[in-house]
């Protein structure tokens, strides 16, 4: 059995660390045409916005697809080990049309159209039949946030399998802020992103120096969207912590990666995004006519995103 006062330790691991694993399934498809590479000028540069805001009406087509793995191991003096593997799977499919924006642009209100939506969280699965209609308000905090299916109030079960796919909230730095390049770069360029923005208001404790990352334009490929920018993200956390350890841990080695690639239209518009993130930690416990034990987590996450304007 896990030590009982990791439940709530565990839980801010789940909701703030970085995000994924890799999945059984085969990865979604592009949604534009077959991959067309550009015979590029090695000299030419590309400016590289990213997370263009929807416009209100404008309706598009995603799939998304999320797969969790969790592995835990406790570990008491004298005593066999527990094991467990928990694993987690969201599937969405369907349209989607913004209804409203704020006084900034940034999207607030959406519906969505639903062809496809299952969860599946400790063995319990959740779907939604084709063609229900689910209506998201954004706020301050996710709690505040509206979100109905078919004109009725989502139970918690249900706002949670929607949260994976659209934001109940608004981040507080836009994507081009954190991602974007400054100025033109040409392809095989990395620049630093804005790795200070990118961890605010995590609950994780991270070492001054304890954090690298690079944002690169790997590739131009033609498309009848334009000249679409292939981009690789990548970050990793030495000894990441959260912030309320149980004062009679004793942190052991623990990381956390996250890499995104993704195809963005010139405008920042992101039609294709893959998400693999992981987090490892180690805790040992020394007590007072207690055991010692150790406790050790592993955390793999896929997020798979397509978009298609209508």
């Amino acid at each position: 059995m896990m030590p009982p006062e990791l439940a709530r330790l565990l839980a801010l691991l789940l909701a703030t660390g970085c995000h994924a694993p890799t999945t059984d399934r085969a990865p979604l498809e592009p949604t534009s045409e077959a991959p067309a590479k550009a015979v590029l000028d090695p000299a030419q540069k590309y400016s590289v916005r990213v997370g263009r805001p929807l416009k209100v009406g404008e309706r598009y087509r995603t799939r998304v697809r999320e797969t969790v793995q969790i592995d835990e191991r406790t570990q008491i003096e004298g005593e066999p080990d527990t094991v467990s593997r928990d694993r987690e799977e969201r599937i969405f499919e369907g349209t989607g049309k913004v209804t409203a924006v704020d006084a900034e642009g940034v999207e607030k209100a959406f519906e969505y159209r639903v062809g496809k939506l299952v969860s599946v969280v400790k063995g319990k699965e959740l779907r939604l039949s084709e063609g229900a209609t689910i209506r998201v308000v954004r706020a301050a905090t996710p709690e505040e946030a509206t979100v109905e299916i078919d004109g009725r109030a989502a139970t918690p079960d249900e706002r949670n399998a929607v949260s994976f796919f659209v934001s109940l909230t608004r981040e507080a730095a836009s994507e081009d802020s954190i991602f974007g390049s400054r100025e033109p770069v040409r392809v095989g360029d990395k620049w630093r992103p804005n790795l200070e923005a990118f961890l605010k208001g995590s609950e994780l404790v991270i070492p001054r120096d304890g954090v690298t990352g690079s944002m690169q334009l790997v590739g131009i490929r033609r498309s009848s969207l334009g000249d679409l920018r292939e981009v690789r993200f990548e970050v990793s956390i030495t000894n990441p912590l959260p912030k309320d350890l149980p004062p009679d841990a004793e942190p052991g080695p623990g990381s956390a990666t996250q890499v995104i690639t993704g195809a963005i239209m010139p405008d920042g518009l992101r039609v294709e995004s893959t998400s693999t993130s992981t987090h490892h930690m180690e805790l040992r416990f020394r007590r007072p006519k207690v055991k010692p034990s150790s406790f050790t987590y592993d955390e793999t996450r896929t997020l798979e995103e397509r978009l298609e304007l209508l």
